[in-house]
C-alpha cells in the first residue's frame, strides 16, 4: 500500500472513499509529488489516516470530508475535517470511551507526532497531524 509513498497511499484511500458516494470529498494532496519515503513510518501514517476516516464513517454522520496534506521544513502535515455531529473530546478521553482515539494517540506517540483535535457537539471535527519526516 505504501510502496509508492504516503501521497499515493492517501490518494488510494480518498479514491475508495469517493467511490462510496456517501461523502463530498475535497482534497489537496501535495504529498503526491513528494519523492521521499519512510516505509515503516508511512505504514503507521496510513493506519492513522484509516483510523480517522473509519471514525468519521462510523460516528460522525458527516456529508463532507476535507483533507489537506503537505510537507514543510521536514514536517508532514495532514489536516482532516468533517461537517458531522461532533463530540466532546475531553469527555471521550476522560471516559476512555474512544478506542479509535486511543489508537490514534498511541500511533502518534510512536512516530513523535503532534495531534491537534478540535470538536464540539453539533459542529463537526477537525484533526491536524504534524509528523517529523522522514
Amino acid at each position: 500500500l505504501v510502496s509508492d509513498g504516503i501521497g499515493h497511499a492517501l490518494e488510494q484511500e480518498l479514491n475508495w472513499l469517493s467511490k462510496s458516494g456517501v461523502f463530498e470529498i475535497k482534497a489537496e494532496n501535495d504529498l503526491l509529488k513528494f519523492e521521499q519515503s519512510s516505509p515503516d513510518k508511512d505504514l503507521i501514517i496510513l493506519r492513522l489516516i484509516q483510523e480517522i476516516l473509519n471514525n468519521i464513517i462510523k460516528h460522525a454522520q458527516a456529508t463532507r470530508i476535507e483533507i489537506k496534506s503537505f510537507m514543510e521544513n521536514d514536517m508532514l502535515f495532514i489536516h482532516i475535517s468533517e461537517n458531522g455531529i461532533g463530540f466532546d473530546y475531553d469527555e471521550a478521553r476522560k471516559n476512555n470511551s474512544g478506542m479509535g482515539l486511543n489508537s490514534i494517540h498511541k500511533r502518534m506517540e510512536m512516530i513523535n507526532g503532534k495531534l491537534i483535535l478540535n470538536s464540539a457537539v453539533g459542529q463537526g471535527t477537525s484533526i491536524s497531524l504534524e509528523i517529523p519526516y522522514p
